[in-house]
């Protein structure tokens, strides 16, 4: 009696637990819109490392564009409450839960001021071409990941719905009397990753479930 009732609650277990213990998330999104970075493939990989708190990976293929660079990125999550990088292009790339102040000759990031939980990551004020130069360069004409950011964050509601991204590319062009000290800013990607099911994570947990059942009851009958 005692065998039978430890793997029902095992049962029951694998049907409540399995789609509670988290999911991961692996989206790709192609820069189409922005004019400098057209043709830089961003991969976004999303893990769940405990109660409300994530892993993201997030990298990039750059297009074949050099002389321009990746400065500011923004990504919305829902209520971001803190994060943290684990790894990052250079000590030059800095993080933050609000969103990135950009000056008003570049616009203003988000672009169409949507609402919600960033987590945002740029690099320096972009005052001089050394900073500029921090960033990552779009020269990639292979095939390969160019720069990767790690970071954790924690979120009550993050939303796979809405994962908003934007990506600001700069250049540095003294003579162009635009931004600040020369920079020059080329485009902004404001695009959104493809969204997973997130029914097929529950469906994956309720299926090892129903399968742990049926085996049960196929050794109920013959015992």
């Amino acid at each position: 009696m005692k065998r039978k009732f430890g793997l029902m609650a095992l049962l029951i277990g694998s049907l409540i637990v399995m789609p509670a213990a988290g999911y991961c998330a692996l989206l790709t999104l192609t820069d189409s819109t922005s004019g400098a970075g057209v043709g830089s493939v961003y991969t976004l990989d999303i893990q769940t490392t405990g109660i409300n708190t994530y892993q993201a990976t997030l990298t990039v293929d750059t297009s074949f564009n050099p002389g321009w660079y990746i400065e500011i990125w923004d990504l919305k999550l829902g209520d971001v409450t803190s994060a943290s990088y684990v790894a990052r292009p250079s000590s030059f790339w800095q993080i933050t839960t609000g969103v990135v102040p950009v000056a008003p000759t570049w616009g203003t990031f988000p672009q169409n001021q949507r609402a919600g939980g960033y987590v945002s990551g740029m690099s320096p004020a972009l005052n001089t071409q050394a900073e500029v130069q921090q960033g990552v360069q779009l020269d990639s004409n292979t095939v390969g990941v160019d720069a990767t950011w790690i970071f954790n964050f924690t979120s009550s509601n993050l939303s796979m719905n809405d994962l908003a991204f934007q990506v600001g590319y700069f250049s540095w062009d003294p003579g162009a009397n635009q931004g600040e000290g020369g920079t020059k800013f080329g485009g902004r990607l404001s695009q959104t990753f493809g969204v997973p099911e997130p029914a097929s994570v529950l469906l994956a947990g309720m299926g090892l479930g129903m399968i742990g059942l049926v085996s049960w009851r196929r050794k109920k009958r013959f015992e």
